[in-house]
């Protein structure tokens, strides 16, 4: 059964039971996936479909959707919202399908340059770099938020793991030692429950 054939059985049968305006809305898709994760790599192709119809009277109308096809025969809920008038109905030409419709949506090899097996994998992380009040550069990795410069290092790292980030040291050898070594030093010994990262860059 085609999907004009489903809503022409839908519109009737609700029409039957009283509905006078009636619309059907059926949609049918595609879409492919690729996954990389600690299982190794995956790809999978769908098939996804969804539905809309509201319906009702001069005195109250009633909506409802779902996945998947309807039934012609579906049971909608009792119409209870405000009055439905929908628009004249139109004709529209009959849908062809395009000649690619079966192909598919992107070719394995063009899909696996981003996943190649046996190769490294190129991890891009969006971050900032933050100045604390000690004078060090603090890296917040993968977060977006605007996190102020200013504060001490404590602060600074606190406050990258409040917005979910994940603060970093990067390396440097002026950062390491003088004044500022005792800084970092200080701050490793007492935060040993902080979930820092040390970095070389």
């Amino acid at each position: 059964m085609t999907n004009r054939e489903r809503s022409r059985e839908i519109i009737e049968s609700l029409r039957q039971s009283g509905m006078d305006e009636v619309e059907v809305y059926l949609k049918t898709g595609r879409s492919r996936r690729f996954e990389m994760g600690a299982q190794g790599k995956s790809g999978c192709s769908s098939v996804e479909r969804g539905w809309a119809i509201r319906a009702g009277t001069p005195r109250s109308s009633t909506f409802v959707a779902g996945t998947g096809l309807p039934e012609p025969t579906l049971q909608l809920p009792p119409p209870d919202g405000q009055p439905l008038r929908l628009p004249p109905a139109v004709p529209i030409p009959a849908w062809q399908p395009p000649s690619d419709l079966d192909a598919a949506l992107v070719a394995e090899s063009e899909a696996m340059v981003f996943a190649r097996l046996n190769e490294p994998t190129l991890a891009i992380v969006a971050g900032r770099q933050l100045v604390t009040r000690e004078g060090l550069e603090l890296l917040a990795l993968a977060t977006g938020q605007e996190l102020a410069s200013g504060r001490s290092l404590t602060d600074s790292v606190r406050a990258t793991l409040d917005v979910g980030g994940i603060p970093v040291l990067p390396w440097g050898f002026g950062k390491w030692w003088f004044q500022r070594g005792n800084t970092v030093r200080d701050f490793l010994q007492t935060e040993a429950e902080t979930d820092r990262k040390a970095g070389e860059d």
